[in-house]
């Protein structure tokens, strides 16, 4: 009880540190008056709104539901300060940099950082940022967009959407599933109808995220239900089970409900959800981590007739249908971190190996229990793809150290997780006419999250180590951590290559070509960091092994099998794109 005493103490006086040095001023809106403050930073003028709601509270009948428009309000609206999360689990990693820690049903709100003045003659390019956090927690007031936007001179939005079984709850054929895509959508289109109001040009959005908010943009990129909305999308570091069509998700409500003795959760859909909405904010929280833990899965996005019409991958690879047109109607740029798995990779088998895992990763251990998992998981179960695998990704030289082979492990998890997607699905869009731009990002930061961790998952930047160089530094960073100048200049060029291409599409300065842009005979990529050659070397070769080798080896094993000659594919069909 002191503990959080304290804790709320101390957060009580950081706001009214805030507000005491900061100016408050008024500004008048087509939906009201609100109340903002005034920043003087980074050799500009940020003006910044909090807490602007986008949607009704999603409470009582509305919980599960598609967002329903806010509306005007009469009051003046105090955007002073930060509103709650929405409803999740905190991470002790996280808390440095969430100002407020208080959780809520009555979450959807969105951020604004306006560079220097808010005239509706302004016409500001508008980056739309969608948190990541696998779908299961987040928030957007932890990406404070005061430099980037006044680095860019752009106009920098962050959002809340529902989350975890209050944002994908799948209660099977006849719920309404994918809620948080559609909270994500309705915040794009309030900016959309009210960025004017703030200094921001309508018709100049771009979206971007990481991790599971780079697996949102991409979706929202793919929906026709968004053309118009926005024209350029960026999505930093998409995971393969970004959307699985997993039966999980239904057992996962099931365990939910039988927790909270829900009955009808087990015999139909809306008297299960009718049956969950009568329970507590908390108690539904606890219930979705205890069924979690339980067995083993949690929500996500899923293919559902309606958001997401179909296997993304399957509307990517037909260009004629209306999700691969819209994607192709908008500017795109993507990219990934060149040890994007080393620290998952880490996590996932700390228990449960039988060598000294601080040392590094054996190939043995890579191709007998790694690669296996990744072939019944994500693919089917088959002899030969774990073997072709296995073969790509061994050292050639018998003599190899254990750092070349923990290298090659980690590439394995890295190529085919993260880079091999993004990769395809660039490839899709050079079909387009628009903008399409990669990037490998390589530093290691001098701060990081996590410090429990082997020195060989040091190997460059790990998954998420790119936001602080895209956000500013010093937004990031502890204070007591001195920036050195290589990251500082490295972060610069970032933001800059960013809000570039959030205002013409290309990443480039006029006239300058630093950056050569993804096409059908040139996959160019840019490398932001340093040049390790354990990351680029064979870089696309890698990737072509996976989006071509892999599927053929898979109709393979399919054919042996259905002949009776081999193993029956026992899981999923990879479906993200």
């Amino acid at each position: 009880m002191t503990t959080l005493l304290v804790f709320v103490l101390i957060s009580a006086f950081q706001q009214l540190t805030t507000l005491a040095t900061n100016p408050v001023f008024t500004h008048k809106t087509r939906l009201g008056e609100i109340k903002g403050i005034e920043v003087k930073a980074y050799n500009s003028t940020i003006y910044q709104f909090k807490k602007i709601p986008y949607a009704k509270p999603p409470l009582g009948t509305l919980r599960f539901g598609k967002p329903k428009p806010f509306g005007s309000w009469n009051d003046t609206l105090n955007a002073t300060e930060y509103g709650p999360n929405c409803m999740q689990n905190f991470y002790s990693s996280n808390s440095r940099l969430i100002p407020n820690h208080d959780r809520s049903e009555d979450c959807l709100h969105l951020n604004i950082f306006a560079p220097r003045d808010v005239s509706k003659n302004s016409s500001r390019p508008v980056m739309i940022w969608i948190h990541g956090g696998s779908f299961t927690n987040g928030q957007g007031m932890k990406f404070n967009g005061t430099k980037l936007a006044a680095v860019g001179d752009v106009i920098i939005v962050t959002i809340n959407y529902r989350l975890n079984v209050f944002g994908f709850a799948n209660a099977g054929v006849g719920s309404i599933r994918n809620i948080g895509l559609w909270d994500q959508r309705f915040a794009i289109l309030w900016v959309k109808n009210n960025i004017e109001d703030y200094g921001g040009n309508p018709n100049m959005i771009t979206i971007f995220g990481e991790s599971s908010g780079g697996v949102s943009v991409e979706l929202q990129a793919m929906s026709p239900k968004n053309k118009g909305l926005f024209q350029r999308a960026i999505s930093q570091s998409i995971y393969i089970d970004g959307i699985m069509d997993w039966d999980s998700y239904e057992s996962l409500t099931r365990e939910i409900g039988r927790l909270l003795n829900c009955s009808e959760c087990i015999t139909g859909v809306n008297s299960c959800l009718d049956c969950l909405r009568s329970v507590p904010a908390t108690n539904l929280l606890k219930a979705y981590s205890d069924g979690y833990n339980n067995i083993n899965s949690g929500y996500g996005p899923t293919v559902d007739g309606d958001f997401i019409p179909a296997s993304p991958v399957h509307m990517l690879s037909n260009p004629t249908s209306e999700s691969s047109q819209m994607f192709n109607s908008v500017d795109y740029m993507a990219g990934i971190n060149d040890c994007e798995s080393a620290i998952h990779y880490y996590y996932s088998i700390k228990g449960e190996k039988n060598f000294d895992l601080k040392n590094g990763i054996p190939t043995d251990y890579l191709c007998n229990f790694s690669i296996p998992y990744i072939s019944r998981t994500y693919f089917i179960e088959c002899e030969k793809l774990s073997q072709e695998i296995c073969k790509k990704y061994s050292p050639t030289d018998m003599s190899s150290s254990l750092s070349h082979e923990t290298s090659l492990a980690i590439n394995v998890h890295g190529d085919f997780g993260y880079a091999s997607i993004t990769t395809r699905d660039l490839d899709f869009h050079t079909r387009s006419r628009k903008g399409t731009y990669q990037y490998l990002f390589t530093h290691k930061p001098t701060w990081k999250f996590l410090k429990e961790r082997p020195s060989w998952s040091e190997c460059g930047a790990n998954h998420g180590d790119e936001i602080a160089f895209v956000f500013g530094l010093e937004t990031w960073y502890p204070k007591d951590v001195i920036i050195n100048q290589y990251e500082s200049k490295l972060s610069s060029k970032m933001m800059t290559f960013w809000t570039n291409f959030a205002k013409t599409g290309n990443p480039n300065q006029e006239g300058k070509h630093e950056w050569p842009a993804y096409n059908e005979t040139s996959t160019n990529f840019m490398v932001l960091g340093e040049y390790r050659n354990s990351s680029v070397y064979n870089f696309h070769n890698r990737m072509s092994f996976w989006n071509k080798d892999v599927p053929r080896l898979v109709s393979d094993c399919k054919k042996a099998s259905q002949s009776g000659n081999g193993t029956n594919n026992v899981n999923i069909e990879n479906t993200f794109g």
